[in-house]
């Protein structure tokens, strides 16, 4: 079994990939979505996305749960899980004639991070 600090560096190592992917998209749109992103960062639908997305993170920590994976990976595919659900609202949004959000995204990342930790076993 690896030592607590090696698990630790291998779930950064694979929350790093959902921390580029909440930057990346609106990036390749263009600098001027986030100058376009008027929402307020601690607006009432920030916390709906935090809390939105820990609870489906905890949710899907404890359906992935399996023998097969350890915590740590149960809880980077939950983050992952969560975090795609609030990418593909945010590009629901976009399709819709709203803005796409890059706050709201920050706000899911966060949520779906605390929601896979609090929920899994994971040091």
């Amino acid at each position: 079994m690896a030592a607590p600090r090696t698990r630790h560096r291998v779930a950064l190592r694979r929350a790093v990939p959902f921390v580029f992917l909440a930057f990346a998209f609106p990036t390749l749109q263009g600098c001027a979505t986030f100058a376009n992103d008027e929402s307020e960062w601690l607006g009432d639908d920030k916390f709906a996305h935090f809390f939105g997305s820990a609870a489906l993170a905890a949710a899907g920590s404890d359906f992935l749960e399996s023998g097969q994976r350890t915590d740590c990976q149960t809880a980077a595919l939950s983050i992952g899980l969560s975090f795609s659900v609030g990418l593909g609202k945010e590009f629901y949004d976009r399709s819709q004639g709203k803005p796409f959000s890059t706050k709201d995204l920050v706000a899911d990342l966060a949520g779906a991070m605390t929601g896979a930790l609090i929920s899994s076993r994971c040091p």
